[in-house]
């Protein structure tokens, strides 16, 4: 003990306290990996299958708003994206 601290351990918990308070708590954890799952993949039945998603900002007023859009489907080589800028808003 040094400076009324302590470390105490139990298990896979460490604490580290001082004068009474617990400043640090530290559990070790076993993580396994995933394990790999043969899948057959069939073929695609529609190929209008696709991805979207935005890009937000926190205004004023606690309003999330959006700056940019974005989506790509089985249709195209490149994403196409949206910006907001000052001419538009992204009310519209």
């Amino acid at each position: 003990m040094e400076n009324n601290s302590i470390i105490r351990k139990f298990n896979n918990i460490e604490q580290f306290i001082k004068n009474r308070e617990l400043i640090q708590s530290n559990q070790s954890i076993d993580v396994h990996g995933i394990k790999s799952v043969n899948l057959y993949l069939q073929p695609m039945e529609n190929p209008n299958i696709g991805s979207i998603d935005t890009e937000r900002f926190l205004s004023s007023g606690d309003v999330r708003k959006i700056y940019a859009l974005g989506y790509i489907t089985n249709d195209s080589d490149t994403p196409v994206v949206y910006y907001v800028d000052n001419t538009n808003n992204s009310d519209e």
